[in-house]
């Protein structure tokens, strides 16, 4: 039976070094960032339709500061809130592929992080059905598994690429 797990250690079972943090402090550092990203997914999609608008509305407006745009909110205000459901799946997504890499084959790794990512968008929009002022939306939901999917791939590209840099040990 082929061993799921791909964690690599020295002859004292202590995980190997590689770079400048061990294996062991590498997989709680991304299980953290993980834990709390999917904490603040869940966090904005309980939010009231009045808070949600007041967040995109700040938000919208500091990235027109930002830029030095000559567009009032309500111009791209929609834009940003579809962006913010396609951009928090697609983090959402590159944080599981690598947080569950260090403890289960790439492989493995993305077909967990599919399941949970995909389970995340679709509670995030089912949520939110049951909030005053919020609704399921079939194109926000499409806009969730999209991130997913696309956060999955440029995540799992990227680990190939760094792969093919590193040095031979």
């Amino acid at each position: 039976m082929k061993k799921l797990y791909n964690i690599k250690q020295d002859s004292q079972s202590r995980p190997l070094r590689k770079g400048c943090f061990s294996v062991r402090t590498k997989r709680i550092v991304r299980f953290s960032l993980l834990f709390i990203w999917i904490g603040l997914t869940l966090f904005l999609s309980e939010q009231s339709g009045t808070d949600s608008t007041r967040i995109s509305a700040g938000l919208t407006k500091a990235i027109i500061n930002f830029f030095h745009l000559n567009l009032k909110v309500s111009q791209v205000e929609g834009v940003i809130r579809e962006l913010a459901h396609f951009g928090i799946h697609f983090i959402l997504a590159i944080l599981a592929f690598r947080a569950f890499a260090t403890v289960v084959t790439e492989k493995i790794s993305i077909l967990i992080s599919l399941i949970l990512c995909s389970a995340i968008a679709i509670f995030d929009e089912v949520a939110q059905s049951q909030i005053t002022g919020r609704a399921f939306e079939f194109f926000d939901l499409a806009l969730n598994l999209l991130g997913v999917t696309l956060g999955l791939i440029i995540g799992f590209l990227v680990s190939k690429t760094l792969q093919r840099q590193k040095p031979s040990q």
